[in-house]
């Protein structure tokens, strides 16, 4: 939930909708397994962002909208409990 939300997240700051958004999202969810912990979830959207011209979104950025969506997402689990 939380890297899906991330993704979409990031899909917006990119200019990505509907479908593409979507098809974004799953990547980064993706790139979650390719080792354990959320760097490569980090690193892949730091280098999106740079790629696509939007360096103003640092690291600490997306660790902090990573950390909300966590939050997020665990509340809601508590809550279909």
């Amino acid at each position: 939930r939380c890297n899906k939300q991330l993704g979409l997240w990031a899909a917006d700051i990119l200019g990505l909708r509907d479908q593409a958004a979507e098809h974004y999202a799953a990547e980064v969810v993706t790139a979650d397994l390719q080792r354990p912990g959320h760097d490569d979830v980090l690193r892949k959207i730091a280098t999106d962002m740079e790629r696509h011209q939007h360096a103003q979104i640092t690291a600490e950025a997306i660790k902090n909208q990573m950390a909300g969506f966590l939050t997020q997402a665990s509340q809601e689990l508590l809550e279909e409990g």
